[in-house]
């Protein structure tokens, strides 16, 4: 039916005179998809029909999406280009124009500075009779080490003195709190007494001081909702 259909175009002056008059996007292809004059339309069966407007619907289509591939190709080499500058802005470590270059090199001179506030808190739990352990009479301690590796230990005071701090510091309950639990709130608050106190002193003044229940109680008044911030 194709090769009735090519040979009826080919040879009707009619049709050929409509196909010069206007410019169709696929009339050098094999099959002339954008146009069929009614004459030839309405001789094509329902089937025929049909398939020459799946044929015709499928070539529109193929068309759009091959623009689409064209626009999104030519992103794709906008966008590489600009990677491609990002990452040279970017640039080496060791270099010291590029980005990481002047991150790396005001690092350095920050060393000393941020130094000060790099320790590491514990807090562990003693027993004043080590062969038994009564959880009554167990006791919280907090060691603070420097950078240096220079450390302090604190004695803080057994359960009940530390949820009596906790609660007159936030204000609420803490008569569940297990020791697992009491323990990490200890760790929070003295991790930020101390970057606080470093702030505000050194570390030798640190380690000269003590830092007893009362005095953390006193500095958290004082700096009230904004202890946190450190």
């Amino acid at each position: 039916m194709w090769c009735k259909l090519i040979f009826v175009i080919c040879i009707t002056p009619q049709i050929f005179i409509l196909s010069r008059l206007l410019k169709y996007r696929a009339e050098t292809e094999n099959f002339f998809k954008d146009y069929l004059p009614d004459e030839i339309f309405i001789k094509l069966g329902s089937a025929e029909r049909i398939l020459f407007r799946k044929f015709r619907e499928s070539h529109k289509i193929i068309e759009s999406k091959e623009k689409e591939i064209l626009i999104l190709q030519d992103q794709i080499k906008k966008h590489t280009k600009r990677v491609k500058k990002l990452k040279t802005q970017i640039g080496n470590p060791q270099t010291d124009s590029s980005l990481k270059g002047k991150m790396i090199a005001a690092k350095n001179k920050l060393l000393e500075v941020s130094n000060d506030y790099k320790f590491n808190l514990s807090v562990g739990i003693r027993y004043h009779n080590y062969k038994i352990k009564d959880e009554k009479n167990s006791k919280f301690y907090l060691r603070v080490t420097a950078y240096n590796k220079k450390f302090k230990n604190i004695y803080i005071g057994g359960d009940n003195k530390v949820k009596a701090l906790l609660k007159e510091i936030h204000h609420s309950s803490f008569d569940e709190f297990n020791k697992t639990q009491l323990r990490s709130e200890l760790l929070l608050l003295y991790t930020v007494y101390t970057r606080n106190f470093i702030w505000n002193n050194s570390w030798e003044v640190f380690f000269e001081s003590k830092h007893s229940v009362e005095t953390l109680k006193k500095w958290a008044k004082d700096l009230g909702n904004d202890i946190y911030r450190w």
